[in-house]
């Protein structure tokens, strides 16, 4: 049964201690330990309540994973680096409140919505949609164990093959196997 990370990911704010938040990140979003995009979303979430001003949306972040976090509990010191009227640059330092270590740091900025170019230059991959493609199931007995994060979604390939799947090939005779392919994999969640 897939979790739900806006749930899962929640901040609360300690009172007594501004700039301070905790969370509890259930094992729900775990490889071995919480993926770090689950663990940076919940760091975002604090940045996200110290600004306390919704018009502020994030354009920018940085991770630097310094050490592993496990699942439970975990704080995070929240700091506004910058406050001006576009643009709020925060950091999060998370770390786990059972086992010693920084955990990350995350520096992010947050803007306001403005007038102007968005983006440019992007363009997504040339892939089927994923309707059109086969699931792509990496809990596999080719992986080395049951991961409880890949339970939260549906993984269809949209582009190469997993090489090491004989089973998927003659399962799915359109996907091919050409020594002369380029090297890439898609994949939809």
């Amino acid at each position: 049964m897939a979790s739900d990370l806006r749930q899962d990911t929640a901040v609360q704010k300690i009172k007594e201690a501004p700039g301070w938040y905790t969370a509890e990140l259930s094992d729900a979003w775990s490889w071995q330990t919480p993926a770090g995009g689950a663990l940076m979303t919940v760091a975002m979430r604090a940045m996200t309540a110290e600004i306390g001003d919704p018009s502020y949306r994030p354009v920018s972040a940085t991770t630097l994973f310094c050490s592993p976090v496990p699942s439970g509990a975990m704080e995070f010191r929240v700091e506004v680096l910058r406050r001006g009227n576009a643009a709020v640059q925060v950091r999060a330092a998370l770390s786990s409140t059972r086992v010693p270590g920084p955990g990350l740091e995350v520096s992010a900025t947050f803007a306001r919505e403005r007038p102007g170019v968005d983006m440019l230059g992007a363009s997504p991959p040339d892939v089927p949609p994923p309707e059109g493609c086969p699931v792509f199931d990496e809990q596999g007995p080719h992986r080395m164990g049951p991961f409880p994060f890949l339970q939260n979604v549906e993984v269809r390939l949209a582009q190469g093959y997993p090489f090491w799947a004989r089973e998927f090939l003659s399962r799915n005779p359109g996907v091919t196997r050409r020594e002369q392919e380029p090297a890439r994999f898609a994949r939809w969640y």
